[in-house]
C-alpha cells in the first residue's frame, strides 16, 4: 500500500499523524466503507476536499475499490454516497425537474436519508473508538460530518450545472431525495426493548415509532454497552440495495387583499351538502379560478370572518389570504395587479382590492385580534308597529351595550352550545317608512346580529326587540366595514381595472 501523505493532501482530519489515519482508513476499509464514508469518519468537514481528484487519489493510497462500481454496500452510508453520486443520478434528478415543469430561478435540494443511518453511524464511531481511543475518545460523535452534508459537497455543483441555476439553503424551490432502505425500522426495533419510555407512547405504524428525533434521543442516552450488546458492532454490510424517490415542490406563496361581495345568494366557500351544490358560485372561487396563472396544484382561502350567505360585504371589504400551493409559474407574483383586474373583470359578484404578496410571517394579522376588532353594519328592518320618535331616540341615545348571546338556534346543528358576551359599541335608528327602519350598528366581531334583532326567542339578551318592546325582524343585512388595519391600502384599488 502506498505512503498516505496528509501534508502532500492537505487533508484536516481528527489526527495529524498520517501513520494513525492511515490505519483508521485500513479499518474503515475492512468494514467495506466507502471512500467517501473514510473522509468523514477521519473528520474531514471542508466541502473543497470531497471532489473527484481528492476522493480518487485517497482511493488510491488506500488500494480500494472503486465505490461507484464495486457492487459492495458502503455500511455506514448504504450507499447514498458511492451508488448516488454519479452523472447518471444527477440526470435523472434533471429529468424529474423538468418533466414537472417548475420556473424558478435558484434551488435548495433536502435529503431524507433512513433512520437507521444514525445506529449505523453510531455503531462504526464505537467500532472507532474501540480501535483508536486515543482519537475517537477525545471527538464527540457530532464532529463527523454527516451523510447528507457530505453528498451536497460532493454532488452540488455537479447538480446546479445540470439544472442551470444556483444553489440556496432557503430556496423556494425543493428537490427532494427520499431514501429509502427496507430494513431501516427493523434495525430499530432493540430500542423498544432498550428505551421503552421513549417510545412507548407511540402506537402507529413503524414509520412513525422510530422518527429521527426519537431514535437520536434514544441512541445518544444508551450506555455504549447495551448498544453494543442490541446492535452489530461495527454494523453489518448491507445486503438489501436503497432506492430514492426524487419529487419537487414550491413553497407557498401567499397574497392578501380585500373582497366586496355584491350578492345575497353566494357564499363565502363552496357549499356542498350530501354531494349537492347549494349555490352556484362562491367568493372563494370567485377570486381563486383567476389564480390560475401560477398553475398551483391547490388553493386555500382564508379571511377575517365571514358573512352569511345572504349578507352582502361592502365598504372597504374584508381581508382575506389565498395560499398558493406548489406553484409552477412563480413569477406570476409579479403580475398581481393583473391578476385583481381579471377578477374584478371576470366577475360581476366580487370585487378585490389591495391585493398584494405578503410573506408567511404576516399570516397571524389576519387572525390577531378577531374578537378584538370591531364591525360596521346597516340592516333592514321591520317591527312589528311603526316606531315612534321616542322609541328613536331611546336606541340612539345608547352606548355600549353588553349582550349576552346564547349559539344561535339556526347554527346549533353546527356549533356547540355556549353562552358568548358580546359588546355592543354604537347603535342607531335612521330613515323610518312606516313599519321599516335602517339600523346602522357598530360591534365587537363574532357577534350574530340578525339574533341581536329579534332576539332569538329570548336567547339573545338584551336584544333590539326587548329595547323597544316591539317586535322586530331583520330583512336585510350589509357588512359596511370591518376595522382592521391590514393589508396595507394600495393605490391600485378596485378602479384600477
Amino acid at each position: 500500500m502506498a505512503e498516505l501523505n496528509l501534508s502532500k493532501m492537505q487533508f484536516e482530519f481528527f489526527t495529524t499523524s498520517d501513520e494513525l489515519a492511515l490505519e483508521i482508513s485500513q479499518a474503515l476499509v475492512s468494514i467495506n466503507c466507502c471512500t467517501w464514508c473514510i473522509l468523514r469518519f477521519l473528520g474531514e468537514k471542508r466541502p473543497c476536499m470531497y471532489v473527484n481528484e481528492t476522493v480518487n487519489e485517497l482511493r488510491q493510497l488506500l488500494n480500494a475499490k472503486d465505490d461507484t462500481v464495486d457492487c459492495v454496500i458502503c455500511p455506514g452510508c448504504l450507499g447514498i454516497l458511492h451508488k448516488y453520486n454519479t452523472s447518471d443520478f444527477l440526470q435523472e434528478i434533471n429529468g424529474v425537474v423538468k418533466k414537472e415543469d417548475y420556473e424558478f430561478i435558484d434551488y435548495q435540494c433536502s435529503l431524507i436519508v433512513p433512520v437507521c443511518t444514525i445506529l449505523r453511524q453510531h455503531s462504526i464511531y464505537l467500532f472507532l473508538q474501540e480501535k483508536h481511543g486515543s482519537v475517537y475518545c477525545k471527538i464527540p460523535e457530532e464532529e463527523i460530518s454527516s451523510i447528507k452534508d457530505v453528498w451536497k459537497w460532493f454532488c452540488g455543483p455537479s447538480l446546479s450545472k445540470q439544472l442551470n441555476s444556483e444553489f440556496k439553503q432557503k430556496s423556494p424551490f425543493e428537490i427532494s431525495l427520499i431514501f429509502k432502505y427496507e430494513d431501516s425500522e427493523k434495525e430499530c426495533y432493540f430500542l423498544l426493548e432498550t428505551n421503552p419510555n421513549e417510545f412507548q407512547r407511540r402506537k402507529k405504524s413503524p414509520f412513525d415509532i422510530f422518527t429521527r428525533a426519537a431514535v437520536f434521543k434514544a441512541v445518544t442516552t444508551l450506555p455504549d454497552d447495551v448498544f453494543k450488546k442490541n446492535y452489530q458492532t461495527p454494523c453489518l454490510t448491507p445486503v438489501k440495495t436503497i432506492d430514492c424517490d426524487i419529487s419537487c415542490n414550491f413553497d407557498a406563496i401567499f397574497i392578501a387583499g380585500r373582497y366586496l361581495k355584491f350578492s345575497r345568494t353566494l357564499s363565502q366557500t363552496p357549499w356542498i351538502i350530501d354531494g349537492v351544490r347549494k349555490t352556484k358560485s362562491s367568493v372563494e372561487e370567485e377570486i381563486c379560478s383567476a389564480m390560475s396563472i401560477f398553475q398551483a396544484t391547490d388553493f386555500k382561502f382564508s379571511s377575517s370572518g365571514r358573512e352569511d350567505v345572504d349578507v352582502r360585504m361592502l365598504g372597504n371589504g374584508r381581508p382575506f389570504i389565498v395560499e398558493i400551493l406548489d406553484a409552477h409559474r412563480c413569477h406570476a407574483v409579479n403580475e398581481i395587479s393583473t391578476v385583481q383586474k381579471l377578477i374584478n373583470k371576470t366577475s360581476d359578484v366580487v370585487k378585490v382590492r389591495d391585493l398584494q404578496l405578503i410573506t408567511r410571517e404576516d399570516i397571524h394579522n389576519l387572525k390577531e385580534g378577531e374578537l378584538e376588532k370591531s364591525k360596521c353594519y346597516m340592516a333592514l328592518c321591520w317591527s312589528s308597529s311603526t316606531l315612534t320618535p321616542e322609541n328613536i331616540q331611546l336606541i340612539n341615545q345608547l352606548k355600549t351595550i353588553e349582550i349576552q348571546q346564547k349559539t344561535p338556534l339556526r347554527v346549533l346543528h353546527r356549533r356547540s352550545q355556549a353562552v358568548r358576551s358580546r359588546m355592543i359599541y354604537d347603535i342607531s335608528i335612521k330613515e323610518t317608512k312606516e313599519n321599516y327602519f335602517k339600523l346602522y350598528i357598530s360591534t365587537q366581531a363574532g357577534t350574530y346580529i340578525k339574533e341581536f334583532v329579534h332576539g332569538d326567542f329570548g336567547r339573545t339578551v338584551p336584544n333590539l326587540s326587548s329595547l323597544l318592546n316591539v317586535d322586530c325582524d331583520i330583512l336585510t343585512l350589509d357588512v359596511q366595514g370591518v376595522e382592521l388595519k391590514w393589508p396595507p391600502q394600495l393605490d391600485n384599488d378596485m378602479d384600477a381595472e
